[in-house]
C-alpha cells in the first residue's frame, strides 16, 4: 500500500529511473516530492534527461528550467508545487522561489 512518506525523493541517494519510476506510481496519490531548505515541494512533472553533468542532488536552475543530479543521469523537472501554493511550470517556480536553491547550486 502506498504510504505518506512513499513519495519522497532523495536525489543525492537514488538512480534517474528510480525516481522517474516511483513519479509514474505516484503520481496521483501521494505524488512524490522533495524537502528543500526546510519546505517540502512536490514534483508535477518531470523529464529523464541522458546528460550527467551535476553531482547527486545538485541542481541547476539555467534557461528557465530546473534541473537536478542523481547518482545516474540529470533530471529535469518541469513543473512543481511548493506546499499550499499553486503549481507551478519551472521557469515561474525560479522566479518566485529561487532562493530555496541557493544553497544547492
Amino acid at each position: 500500500k502506498n504510504e505518506k512518506n512513499s513519495g519522497s525523493v532523495q536525489f543525492e541517494n537514488e538512480t534517474a529511473i528510480n525516481i522517474y519510476n516511483k513519479f509514474r506510481a505516484y503520481s496521483i496519490w501521494p505524488s512524490i516530492f522533495f524537502n528543500q531548505s526546510g519546505k517540502k515541494i512536490k514534483i508535477i512533472n518531470l523529464r529523464l534527461l541522458e546528460t550527467k553533468n551535476l553531482r547527486p542532488g545538485k541542481f541547476s536552475l539555467n534557461n528557465k528550467t530546473i534541473q537536478v543530479g542523481t547518482t545516474s543521469t540529470d533530471l529535469e523537472i518541469t513543473e512543481l508545487q511548493l506546499e499550499g501554493k499553486q503549481k507551478q511550470s519551472a521557469e515561474t517556480f525560479i522566479n518566485g522561489y529561487q532562493q530555496l536553491f541557493s544553497s544547492q547550486l
